[in-house]
């Protein structure tokens, strides 16, 4: 199984958006020193981010500007006995009614920096 972010539990109505996110792997471990990030960024006027239940022993990060929001979560190990992590509870708030969520929900790509 690849290491990949996968949405459950989704919600939706007009104005929410609402999913868990989780991190499924198999054998991924971490070199030493190193860190894994999570991060949801979105620069859309009419959109507000808020996540809750953040994973547990992550340090997160937070920023809101003119820009839009991202929030970033970064732990430094994974449990091997597991094979998923629940990062986090998002929703997100739209300040106009919204019929089609799949750009918030589809749209999510990987980077990997050395």
């Amino acid at each position: 199984m690849p290491a990949q972010i996968v949405i459950r539990n989704v919600t939706l109505t007009n104005y929410t958006a609402s999913y868990d996110l989780f991190f499924t792997y198999s054998n991924y471990t971490l070199a030493s020193g190193s860190v894994l990030g999570f991060r949801i960024n979105e620069n859309s006027p009419t959109l507000n981010l808020q996540v809750s239940n953040p994973l547990a022993g992550s340090s997160t990060f937070r920023q809101s500007d003119s820009n839009g929001t991202s929030w970033a979560a970064f732990v430094s190990s994974l449990d091997p006995t597991k094979t998923e992590v629940q990062i986090a509870r998002v929703t997100w708030t739209s300040s106009t009614s919204v019929a089609d969520w799949s750009s918030v929900l589809s749209q999510m790509t990987s980077n990997t920096d050395p």
